[in-house]
């Protein structure tokens, strides 16, 4: 292969940038598409008694077979994302993901099909974020993460709402167009330039790896940016995986009147729902779009002011039940999460690099955010098996996370 060392961009209007992020629009694109279609298949199985095949809280569980490739890959992946040119690394993490769709369209298990797109993102994720501290400068750094993260929520938004819409018309024609998009994916990754990879692994041995993976944990941990940067980003991402199955459940219920006089009548509906996840994705575009104009490395802490005024619009909107006014706070949650989230990652790639290399630096975050996702998710399921209101989980939730935003900056003003 022709690898080539390239100079760093000093704007991030550049040939390789438009490559990374349209083969991310496509792959964020389709994951989404994907995830909404799966959760019609779980909603709309039932047996030859009428009786649901998938209990309520089988959505946590589908987004936690996603979720626990990443915790179980994150000592690998970053040496994966260092060893091997990342535009590479990116490519074959996309057709592991087409392998999983595959899967669900000649009828496999989705729990499975999704664990097998959830090992492709995990190898995938290093090698997206890694690869933009090898095309542009470091002080280009929060601007082309808001460039990335905008490409993602986009993908997001039009994913959500495709997903949504399409399956309740028809989930195989979900799952097809699931596939072609994780095709044009792949074909993106074509044109991302072929750089030398930024750290030759010693060895590929799993018991060496893992020993290697928690001396990395500890000595990011130790450095007082890296560790605000990943404990805010892990807090975001535990959110947003699990405000995107409650408002599945909260928007029938509080905005489309599907309650009964002692309990909730669930809906297999998602077309409305994933609309309104879908602008969440846009405040995100513009929070992120503003946090790379006015945020820098050096002030990035001022992002925490954003996270906590998410909390809050979420405990707010819980209690709302007009669609106008719940459109309005779900654009504002969507923005101060985006300009909460693009700083702190800009901080964890920039110290990481310097300290143990991008991409296990990444990696180490992805294993801490998806470990909150997890215990976000499995809270959520076991609040909804105990049979709590949706609204009173929404309350708790916005009120945790407003909290745990304020424990942050207190951790952090303190520390050294």
């Amino acid at each position: 292969m022709n690898q080539k060392t390239m100079p760093l961009q000093k704007n991030i209007l550049n040939k390789p940038m438009y490559a990374i992020g349209l083969a991310q629009f496509f792959s964020a694109l389709a994951d989404n598409t994907l995830l909404f279609a799966l959760l019609k298949i779980l909603k709309s199985s039932f047996d030859s008694s009428n009786v649901p095949l998938y209990p309520n809280w089988s959505d946590s569980a589908l987004q936690a077979s996603f979720i626990i490739t990443y915790i179980l890959l994150a000592p690998i992946v970053g040496t994966i994302a260092d060893h091997f040119p990342k535009g590479q690394v990116m490519m074959s993490g996309n057709a592991l993901k087409l392998l999983g769709v595959f899967g669900v369209f000649f009828g496999l298990n989705p729990f499975v099909c999704y664990s097998i797109v959830g090992l492709g993102a995990a190898i995938y994720s290093p090698a997206k974020f890694g690869i933009l501290g090898e095309i542009v400068e470091s002080k280009l750094l929060v601007k082309a993460n808001g460039f990335i993260e905008g490409s993602t929520i986009a993908a997001i938004l039009l994913g959500s709402f495709l997903g949504g819409f399409i399956a309740d018309k028809s989930i195989y024609g979900a799952i097809i167009m699931t596939l072609v998009i994780y095709i044009l994916a792949v074909i993106s990754n074509i044109f991302i330039p072929k750089l030398k990879c930024a750290k030759k692994a010693e060895t590929f041995s799993p018991k060496i790896l893992f020993k290697q993976f928690f001396v990395t944990f500890a000595v990011l941990f130790k450095n007082k940016d890296i560790r605000f940067g990943i404990i805010g980003t892990s807090l975001f991402w535990g959110a947003a995986t699990t405000l995107r199955l409650l408002l599945i459940v909260w928007v029938p219920i509080a905005l489309l009147g599907h309650a009964t006089g002692i309990g909730i009548q669930e809906s297999s509906d998602l077309s409305i729902p994933s609309m309104l996840n879908g602008l969440v994705g846009i405040g995100v575009v513009f929070g992120a779009a503003l946090a790379g104009f006015i945020i820098t490395l050096e002030n990035a802490r001022k992002c925490l002011i954003a996270g906590f005024i998410m909390g809050v619009l979420v405990l707010i909107l819980g209690f709302q039940n007009n669609m106008l006014i719940s459109i309005a706070f779900l654009l504002g949650i969507g923005f101060c999460g985006g300009f909460f989230i693009v700083p702190l990652n800009a901080v964890v790639q920039m110290r990481g690099k310097e300290l143990a290399g991008v991409g296990s630096a990444i990696a180490v975050q992805n294993f801490c955010e998806n470990i909150m996702m997890i215990l976000m998710l499995s809270l959520f399921a076991l609040a909804r098996s105990a049979g709590i209101p949706i609204v009173g989980i929404i309350a708790i939730f916005g009120i945790v996370f407003s909290i745990s935003i304020l424990l942050l900056g207190l951790l952090n003003k303190s520390s050294k």
